[in-house]
């Protein structure tokens, strides 16, 4: 995938940590943040998204070179490097099931969360 990384992410930490998850690892990949990386992505990963980016970005270009602010631009290449982001990353099975169960309202799905890092 043209502008990403992929690298491998080793979880896990001392013993006596509670943010062990057990030496557990995942893949992550990164997409670079910028207008030809983003519609590489979107191009390969969902299609139809790859499109509505190219018609948003181009529609903010085109008034950032009228206005020459560029706030706009860059809000949309945020809002969709996220969803290439996470196109690239889709969540696990697990994960679903720990979304849906949230959604529904399972407050004890919570539970299962780990801790985030202390510090």
């Amino acid at each position: 995938m043209t502008g990403s990384t992929k690298g491998r992410l080793a979880l896990g930490a001392n013993g006596g940590d509670p943010c062990n998850t057990g030496g557990m690892t995942a893949t992550t990949t990164r997409i670079e943040r910028s207008g030809p990386a983003v519609h590489a992505a979107l191009a390969e990963l969902s299609p139809d998204e790859a499109l509505r980016f190219e018609h948003d970005y181009r529609a903010a270009l085109s008034r950032a070179a009228a206005t020459l602010d560029l706030r706009e631009a860059e809000d949309v290449l945020n809002r969709w490097w996220g969803i290439a982001s996470i196109r690239a990353n889709p969540l696990t099975a697990e994960e679903e099931e720990l979304v849906r169960r949230i959604r529904a309202g399972d407050e004890s799905a919570l539970n299962s969360l780990s801790p985030g890092p202390r510090g």
